[in-house]
């Protein structure tokens, strides 16, 4: 949800088909691995939180604190681009 807002937000202020995408993908590109690997589980592959820490050999509730501190620097770094 919030990943999709942000997304939105960014193609409406630049009415630019498009734009917001180009904008996600540096600013992920940027991301630690770690961080961008769990935002890529959780957003393109929809696994839940339990399966990402498993995967990623990390207890539930690490995935889901290391998944908000990824938001908030996805957010930080996507500022920074604008």
């Amino acid at each position: 949800q919030a990943l999709r807002r942000t997304l939105f937000a960014l193609e409406n202020a630049s009415m630019q088909p498009g734009f917001g995408q180009e904008l996600l993908a540096k600013a992920l590109r940027e991301l630690p691995e770690k961080m961008r690997d769990i935002i890529v589980a959780r957003y393109y592959y929809g696994f839940r939180f339990s399966k990402i820490g498993e995967m990623m050999g990390m207890t539930e509730a690490n995935a889901r604190v290391t998944h908000s501190r990824a938001l908030t620097k996805l957010r930080e770094l996507i500022g920074e681009l604008l």
